[in-house]
């Protein structure tokens, strides 16, 4: 091999470890052919929700691809709460530990037309530019805010606050990754439940 076929197959590795990914982890595609998009008042649920776009790279051993594993999870999370449809956080593999029963019983009320949240906002922020590796996983320092809104409405037109949850603002914790069967499964963990004021 060459001096210079050796400096470029090196370099993919190493633009991968310098790149910093710290900060929100956001979702480049989403499909919003459906129209645009309008938050949920009392008299209608969120309308014209943009869907996700599993981004290309997703599966990649890598931690780009872990990246857009979180990105993708996030924005399927506030979709399934802001919908009710659960199709695209079902193409997250997530620890099996975590419980989402109570999310799911919410989510027939809201894709049923029952009761919906506002403008549900869930943000995944990535508070280190790399994950850390940990055994034969990953670790990323991170902060969550899973925010519904002021409001519940229901169909019969009562409207009612949405009690705090302190979630709504950012708690400390972090996500793991572990490369399994060539997908990456996700966990939040979150350690600091405190209301942060």
């Amino acid at each position: 091999m060459s001096p210079a076929a050796s400096t470029s197959s090196s370099s993919p590795a190493s633009s991968e470890s310098a790149k910093s990914y710290k900060g929100e982890a956001k979702l480049e595609k989403y499909d919003t052919s459906a129209g645009t998009y309008e938050p949920g008042t009392s008299e209608h649920p969120p309308r014209n929700v943009p869907k996700p776009i599993k981004p290309a790279n997703m599966n990649e051993n890598s931690v780009a691809g872990l990246y857009s594993t979180v990105a993708f999870y996030a924005a399927s999370f506030q979709y399934f709460v802001t919908t009710g449809d659960r199709q695209y956080l079902d193409q997250v593999k997530v620890d099996e530990e975590e419980d989402l029963s109570e999310d799911d019983e919410a989510a027939q009320y809201i894709a049923g037309g029952v009761a919906w949240f506002e403008s549900p906002k869930i943000v995944i922020t990535l508070t280190t530019d790399q994950p850390t590796k940990s055994g034969s996983g990953y670790t990323w320092p991170s902060t969550f805010v899973f925010d519904y809104g002021k409001n519940i409405h229901y169909a019969q037109g009562q409207t009612v606050p949405m009690p705090s949850t302190g979630t709504e603002k950012p708690q400390k914790g972090y996500m793991t990754g572990k490369y399994t069967g060539g997908v990456w499964e996700v966990t939040i963990m979150i350690y600091d439940l405190s209301d942060n004021s």
